[in-house]
């Protein structure tokens, strides 16, 4: 009897087991679709990434640089303007508080506009008296002599300031041998002229006339040697250079003087290290000083009026020129009677001594013994490094960027008027802008994980310098025949690699000298770099203004010199890469 209920419930079991069996082979069964469908999920987005699709790579190509341009860039700087155009009266009345701080404050920008405009009118005669100095030399000479005269660009405008202050200020060493000489007027009059606006101006001048100049030499190009023949047949060598200079290069000529116009009425380190108060000076006196930034932001209207419409101005000009191949040469004018080449002759080497051989001179004689140098390497050798990798890196994202906005298609005016307006902005408006964008709250807090990331001061250089790049891009994209774009979309292959191979080599050598002057520009920033850098960021343009007050004259001599030098080395570095990459993008050009 035992024996039945056991068999009942063995056959139970198998009943149990086999129907569990079944279940399971059901539900694996079941799964097995989608298994495989999850499979094919992941083999197709492996497939999508190791080969993308033609769209969606163009889509990338096309709006990647734009997104970023607009996230990091106009938003922050929308951000903060919108805040003031909602309520404006709040910042007008706490800078213009009175009429009594009114009157003064127009007074000072009155002062402000007159600095400006004397700094970019003595620049503008120094870039022509170089041109004609040094035109008559032959072409290789003329050429090294044009290129020599461009090293003030490399000289930071306050290493300008530190070295005159050396040369002709109280304790300058022209100074004192003025006075051991018996010239005492004199030794008297040079500090009080160096710490007044006329000093102000002529360095300002010292410092961007070689972009004028630059302009010059671009408008030159563009006149045919039929029309200086025929001219040459009608007037004298003088007059034909008037009637050149005055009537074919006008517009290239106005240009330079609206870019030194810009750069003098947006600088900050001349006036602050001479004493000449300016708008800009009082920018950041109101900002980092008392901390007021509805004050500082009150200032910087007049300041941004007057500098958008210089810069609109510019734009106009730069949009509407007749940009000169990049392998063009100018073509050869009369040569001027022997007394007046010899005078032009002698000012340039003049204006070559004062704004190249008065700096590096005079850094050379105040730092004297080795041992300055050594004290300044122990301290600041890696600080120099830091420098240098942050302007490299700036440098190359700004370019990338720039590459970014006006390879994928032909820019048209309005991206032109952009950067000329986000050229006419202070330094100060931008570090003023990206700190109260990204240092506020924000519900996943990524904003202030941003801030404290230490890339605020790269982002203020590319914020600065980015309408630079896209607007030495600019000029060659201009002149790419539409041709090149028909090409494109008849090609085979994703579109951003055929507009690689396309118009790579056309934009190599732009895009080499846009990652060179950006480097330039980036090492040498000091106006929103003294509001971004984070601590321990400091760079040695921020040390070298801070370095005057506080440490003797050879160290801080030796200290601008290691500077010129690893500015000098970066430079140097970047130009030979992107000498190497744009020959090999020119080889597989041909190819």
């Amino acid at each position: 009897m035992d024996g039945e209920p056991r068999k009942q419930s063995d056959q139970a079991i198998r009943r149990e087991a086999g129907t569990a069996g079944r279940g399971i082979r059901w539900a694996l069964s079941s799964v097995a679709p989608l298994r495989r469908s999850i499979k094919q999920g992941i083999r197709w987005v492996l497939s999508s990434v190791a080969q993308p699709r033609p769209n969606a790579c163009d889509a990338i190509a096309r709006w990647a640089a734009p997104t970023l341009f607009i996230l990091f860039i106009l938003i922050p700087l929308g951000a903060y303007f919108l805040d003031f155009i909602a309520s404006p009266l709040a910042p007008l009345r706490r800078a213009f508080s009175s009429r009594q701080e009114s009157v003064a404050l127009l007074a000072l920008f009155a002062r402000t506009l007159g600095v400006a405009i004397a700094g970019a009118t003595v620049a503008l005669f120094l870039g022509m008296i170089v041109f004609a100095a040094f035109h008559s030399l032959p072409r290789r000479a003329r050429t090294a002599a044009w290129l020599l005269a461009g090293a003030p660009l490399l000289i930071p405008a306050h290493f300008m300031a530190i070295a005159w202050i050396q040369t002709a200020g109280n304790a300058g060493w022209l100074t004192h041998a003025l006075t051991h000489t018996g010239w005492a007027p004199a030794a008297q009059a040079l500090p009080q002229w160096l710490y007044s606006n006329a000093g102000c101006a002529m360095l300002l001048s010292l410092c961007y006339y070689p972009i004028v100049l630059a302009l010059t030499w671009a408008g030159w190009r563009t006149i045919g040697a039929a029309a200086v023949e025929s001219g040459a047949t009608l007037m004298r060598p003088g007059r034909l250079w008037a009637a050149l200079l005055g009537g074919w290069m006008r517009p290239w000529l106005a240009m330079g003087w609206l870019m030194a116009f810009l750069l003098c009425l947006l600088n900050y380190s001349i006036p602050q290290m001479l004493r000449v108060p300016v708008f800009t000076v009082e920018i950041m006196m109101a900002y980092s000083i008392a901390y007021d930034p509805p004050r500082a932001m009150g200032l910087c209207v007049p300041l941004i009026l007057a500098g958008l419409c210089a810069a609109l101005a510019l734009g106009r000009l730069w949009g509407r020129a007749d940009w000169p191949a990049f392998a063009r040469r100018g073509a050869e004018w009369p040569r001027l009677p022997a007394p007046i080449r010899f005078a032009f002759g002698g000012a340039g080497v003049a204006l070559l001594t004062a704004s190249i051989a008065v700096p590096v001179g005079s850094f050379l004689a105040m730092a004297g013994e080795w041992s300055a140098y050594e004290s300044i390497l122990r301290t600041s050798a890696r600080q120099a490094v830091r420098s240098a990798g942050w302007s490299a890196l700036a440098a190359a994202a700004v370019t990338a960027l720039a590459m970014g906005l006006l390879a994928p298609r032909r820019p048209g005016p309005g991206l032109l008027y952009l950067m000329a307006a986000l050229l006419a902005l202070p330094g100060s408006v931008v570090g003023m802008a990206h700190i109260a964008f990204w240092n506020a709250p924000d519900p996943w807090d990524l904003r202030r994980s941003f801030y404290d990331s230490g890339l605020m001061l790269p982002l203020g250089a590319a914020t600065l310098l980015t309408p630079i790049a896209c607007a030495i891009l600019w000029i060659r994209r201009r002149q790419t025949p539409p041709i090149l774009e028909d090409l494109e979309r008849m090609a085979d292959g994703f579109p951003a690699r055929r507009r690689w191979a396309l118009l790579a080599p056309a934009m190599a050598r732009p895009a080499a000298m846009a990652l060179i002057f950006v480097f330039v520009l980036a090492f040498q920033e000091l106006h929103a770099a003294i509001l971004l850098a984070a601590p321990g960021q400091e760079t040695l343009a921020i040390r070298a203004f801070t370095l005057l007050h506080y440490a003797p004259d050879r160290l801080v001599a030796a200290f601008c010199l290691i500077s010129l030098a690893t500015l000098a080395a970066g430079a140097g570095t970047l130009g030979a890469i992107a000498a190497l990459l744009s020959h090999s993008v020119d080889a597989s050009g041909k190819s």
